[in-house]
């Protein structure tokens, strides 16, 4: 259940700040993403701008998430339960996206654009990293890094092991931030200890198991 904007039931929603009006995009797990706006000063009071992306297969569509460089939105919209990201664009923050074009990038990516570049941060139980070129879709060359990080490991998954970590590692949920000039790197977390309580499982439960919540 959504708090923010009650009577919606969302997961993984993208929020971002444009020109002092929160958006919120929700709706996923379904075939398309929703966009929600609401001013800084008043997150009681939003509005709905309607669906602003379609899967182009028609399948199910996972967390995304938008950026603006130039401009000119993007949103990487994660069609067929994540496993293929697709770019799409608008002049508007709240859509609607057309133009998608299939990315280079792998599962729950996020996107940071920092002085005129833009990198990518994705992964599930194993972290990816690189800066893309100008087309926001594709990887520059010599910039893709593996593992920066360590990661959680899941059952059932063919996880990389030798960069596993058994304490807090990640596990999916990638959102890098600059934040008064420093680079801040959230994602959800997981240890090894976990393999058997999340296995397919979404985002933040390995945060809820840590501050003793039941899932």
């Amino acid at each position: 259940f959504n708090q923010i904007c009650p009577g919606e039931m969302t997961a993984g929603a993208e929020m971002f700040d444009v020109q002092a009006q929160v958006h919120e995009i929700t709706a996923y797990c379904g075939r398309d993403y929703v966009v929600w706006s609401a001013p800084v000063t008043d997150l009681t009071s939003w509005t709905c701008h309607g669906t602003c992306y379609t899967a182009t297969d028609g399948s199910i569509l996972y967390a995304p998430d938008v950026v603006e460089k130039d401009g000119v939105y993007y949103m990487y919209a994660a069609e067929q339960c994540g496993s293929v990201i697709m770019v799409a664009r608008s002049e508007k923050p709240w859509g609607p996206f057309t133009d998608p074009v299939r990315t280079a990038l792998g599962f729950d990516p996020g996107i940071l654009v920092d002085n005129g570049h833009v990198y990518a941060y994705w992964g599930f139980c194993g972290s990816y990293c690189c800066e893309l070129n100008d087309d926001m879709a594709t990887i520059k060359e010599g910039t893709f890094h593996a593992h920066p990080i360590g990661h959680a490991l899941c059952p059932g998954f063919n996880c990389e092991t030798e960069h596993a970590n058994k304490e807090e590692a990640f596990f999916e949920a990638s959102s890098p931030r600059k934040v008064f000039g420093k680079y801040v790197y959230l994602f959800s977390e997981g240890n090894a200890n976990m393999r058997e309580l999340l296995g397919g499982k979404g985002a933040n439960l390995a945060e809820m198991t840590n501050i003793g919540l039941p899932v």
